[in-house]
Formats: C-alpha cells, sequence, structure tokens
C-alpha cells in the first residue's frame, strides 16, 4: 500500500512540475518573438519615461503619461505567417495570472483581449494582446492610473463629430 502510494506522489509531483515547466508567460512570448525575423520591438523603460514625463504638456494624454512607469510593445505585422500563427498559439495558452479580463473580442479570426492587473483600485498593468489571422502584437503598460485616465485617451483620440 505504501509503494502504491508514493508511486502516486511521485507520478502526481512530476506531471504538475512538467505543467509548470509547459506554462507560458507573456514575458516569454516577448523574449521570444522579439527576435524573430521582421519583428519590431520597443521597450520604454522608467528612465524614458521619466524623461518623457518633464517633457509633456497638461493636456489629457499627458496627464495619462505621467501615470505610466514603463511601455513594452512587440509588432509581428511584417512578419511571417508561421511567426505569426507561432504567436497566436502561444496567446491562447499563455498564463495571465493576476490579470483580469477588461474586453475581449473575437471576429473573422482575430482576438483582442484587454487585462489589467488591478491593486487598491488602481491599475497596476495593462496588456493588451491582439492575435489571429490577421495582425499579431502584444503591448504591456505599467504604472498607477484610473480607468477614467484611459478614457480621457481614448476621446482625445476620436475623430470629432457635430453631433457628440
Amino acid at each position: 500500500m505504501k509503494r502504491i502510494a508514493i508511486i502516486l506522489i511521485a507520478a502526481i509531483i512530476s506531471l504538475s512540475g512538467t505543467m509548470f515547466a509547459n506554462a507560458i508567460t507573456v514575458d516569454d512570448c516577448f523574449k521570444e518573438f522579439s527576435s524573430a525575423r521582421n519583428a519590431e520591438q520597443v521597450n520604454i523603460n522608467s528612465f524614458l519615461m521619466w524623461i518623457a514625463k518633464k517633457c509633456a504638456g497638461n493636456d489629457a494624454d499627458a496627464q495619462a503619461l505621467k501615470k505610466i512607469d514603463s511601455v513594452r510593445v512587440l509588432d509581428l505585422e511584417s512578419c511571417s505567417d508561421d511567426v505569426k500563427n507561432n504567436f497566436t498559439k502561444k496567446m491562447s495558452n499563455v498564463t495571465l495570472d493576476g490579470l483580469d479580463d477588461i474586453v475581449n473580442v473575437s471576429e473573422n479570426g482575430n482576438k483582442v483581449r484587454i487585462l489589467a492587473q488591478i491593486k487598491n483600485e488602481k491599475i497596476r498593468k495593462l496588456l493588451v494582446m491582439c492575435y489571429g489571422s490577421g495582425d499579431c502584437c502584444l503591448v504591456e503598460i505599467n504604472g498607477k492610473f484610473d480607468m477614467s485616465d484611459l478614457d480621457g485617451v481614448v476621446k482625445s483620440q476620436m475623430p470629432k463629430h457635430d453631433d457628440r
């Protein structure tokens, strides 16, 4: 009986180790796909954000910028279909611990997910994932801001209409 229990425990431990070893994180995706041919990656670290904040004005965009600590963007638009298909598979299985879905849209083989890590009613991390048959990109924004800060930026970027 002890032998069977030990074998079962060993099997469970080895399976759980295999599951954790196969876990794909957002950081893994940034690292793996940034080296793909024709991939474009931009990292704006905290020092560069500090400089940008010093140069920013006082409009809605500048106020939102002042609450951002760092930004990472990975654009695979110019990559081969094989790279995009591999990216789509990885994004479908990526581990998103601590992130909650804000927007999840699927249309015509394309998927857009916007996720956020929220602490004390502030967004600490915003993750935008676009993948599928169209363009593939990954955007990560770290900082400390409210949803209302995002509303101001979106409204400032929308075309002006007379009926608004």
